[in-house]
């Protein structure tokens, strides 16, 4: 009983992750309590998106970009920071008409990070910026 005493803290504390563990195996959501931003956006089509894209994301601080032609994605990390490790970022590309939406979304590396003290929506806004300024350029040319 004096063993349950001295280690409550740690006994609660694994038991809530191997909880959550079991959760995620068993609704078959591996992201569930899981630090996330997920946003939408449209740019107009051209004939670089792709390259337009993969330099966006360079010039917002992502490392390895790296774009998966069959999956249509773009799969990027960040480096570590005080508010959080680090985070994976995934860019789905969905071609409409005349426009490409673009399904930006940053998870928190640690599988256990609830809170990202708002890391994960930071990144996207940086990317958005880069995207934003790249287009207006593009347009210019």
């Amino acid at each position: 009983m004096e063993i349950i005493k001295d280690y409550f803290f740690w006994i609660i504390f694994f038991g809530s992750i191997l909880i959550i563990f079991i959760i995620r195996i068993v609704i078959r959501k591996p992201n569930f309590m899981r630090s996330m931003y997920e946003q939408t956006v449209e740019i107009s089509l051209n004939e670089n998106s792709v390259s337009l894209l993969q330099e966006a994301m360079k010039r917002a601080g992502f490392k390895d970009v790296d774009f998966n032609l069959e999956d249509k994605k773009f799969y990027a990390t960040t480096s570590f920071s005080m508010s959080s490790w680090f985070e994976y970022i995934e860019v789905k590309i969905i071609p409409l008409d005349n426009k490409l939406q673009l399904h930006f979304s940053s998870i928190c590396g640690y599988p256990y990070q609830i809170y990202d003290w708002g890391k994960n929506k930071e990144n996207f806004e940086r990317f958005q910026k880069e995207l934003m300024k790249m287009t207006q350029i593009k347009s210019l040319d």
